[in-house]
């Protein structure tokens, strides 16, 4: 055990936990619960560090004053219900990524059966920004308050959507932007002000002004994500959505292109369509996003 300090940061705590295991197997319990005491440790010094990675991060940005409110289905009026009292307040750093996956299936679907239309997804997260909301946030955690898991010291409660294209439509038509729980912990700004601030952020960042939302997998963060998406040729678009394998012959990637020209049918995504997505963001509600 004297030379775990020396090694500690070559070994990842998982190892020192087969380890135990192995040793409390042939009854050295001592050593074991030492190895086991010294994973926790070594743990807990990552998570520290990625969630100061995290804090340099996001603290770039404001912070807001939020709320997480429990929400539950009301059979009676046959809608969603918020709790009267929110289960925690505070000062948060917010994060978000665009959800790409998920747009190019919908984006696929509605090409292929339009009955459903088009909408395209931010996931929001929220990091304290105090001490004081930290500690508050973590007792909720460990208590099982939240409905999801954290990553990284991270919570990711909320969709936010954009509709582009509505049921049985062929045609694009960027509608207003919505605001729901991803399951039961509604996200809420703590009065209208707030919400505005968090417009504005967002907003900037779709028009590439900031780089919120910028991570390891996200260099420009969600409005550069955004703009790659639709800095595609059609031709590339064409390439993108027609799932050509690694063994396909030249002639068969020749037809797999020519069917999905065929589905795609002129609906390619443009600029003038992603200019009025971003339009259509700045012009977000307030509405759903606070609570009076």
């Amino acid at each position: 055990m004297k030379y775990l300090k020396k090694f500690n940061e070559e070994l990842k705590p998982h190892i020192y936990r087969k380890a135990a295991g192995e040793l409390k197997k042939i009854g050295h319990t001592r050593r074991s619960d030492e190895l086991e005491k010294w994973a926790d440790k070594v743990q807990l010094d990552i998570d520290k560090a990625e969630q100061k990675e995290v804090y340099d991060r996001l603290s770039k940005y404001p912070s807001f004053e939020l709320e997480l409110r429990k929400d539950t289905w009301d059979r009676n009026t046959k809608s969603i219900k918020f709790g009267n009292e929110p289960m925690i307040k505070g000062n948060f750093y917010l994060d978000a990524s665009f959800e790409e996956d998920m747009f190019n299936d919908q984006y696929h679907d509605w090409l292929g059966n339009n009955q459903y239309g088009f909408s395209m997804f931010f996931i929001i997260g929220i990091f304290p920004a105090d001490d004081e909301t930290r500690i508050k946030f973590d007792k909720l955690d460990n208590e099982g308050g939240l409905s999801e898991e954290t990553w990284n010291g991270v919570y990711w409660p909320c969709w936010m959507g954009l509709r582009i294209a509505e049921n049985n439509s062929n045609e694009f038509k960027v509608g207003g932007v919505s605001w729901d729980s991803r399951d039961s912990d509604q996200l809420l700004f703590s009065n209208r002000k707030e919400a505005f601030k968090f417009k504005k952020l967002f907003s900037d960042a779709i028009d590439c002004k900031n780089k919120f939302g910028e991570g390891k997998w996200s260099k420009d963060g969600v409005g550069g994500d955004l703009r790659e998406r639709f800095e595609l040729t059609e031709e590339e678009q064409v390439i993108k959505n027609c799932w050509i394998r690694q063994g396909d012959t030249l002639e068969e990637i020749e037809e797999k292109k020519r069917k999905e020209k065929e589905v795609i049918n002129g609906r390619y995504l443009t600029p003038k369509l992603y200019e009025d997505i971003k339009k259509g963001i700045r012009n977000m509600s307030l509405n759903s996003m606070y609570r009076n």
